[in-house]
């Protein structure tokens, strides 16, 4: 095997996966933000940190 085949097999790997992770990701976040929102965050702050999860999956 050669190291383009190597590559192509990983992503092949990761993209059937992806979608499962950011969705366990995206619901412990989203709890997270519930439970601790009324003590510590505003409402602009639980949508930058929002904002930020879906831009990093999107640069990722």
């Amino acid at each position: 095997m050669n190291t383009k085949s190597i590559l192509n097999d990983t992503v092949k790997w990761w993209e059937s996966k992806r979608l499962i992770y950011n969705t366990i990701v995206g619901l412990v976040g989203l709890i997270t933000i519930l439970i601790i929102q009324p003590i510590h965050f505003g409402f602009f702050e639980c949508i930058e940190i929002i904002i930020w999860g879906i831009g990093a999956n999107i640069f990722f």
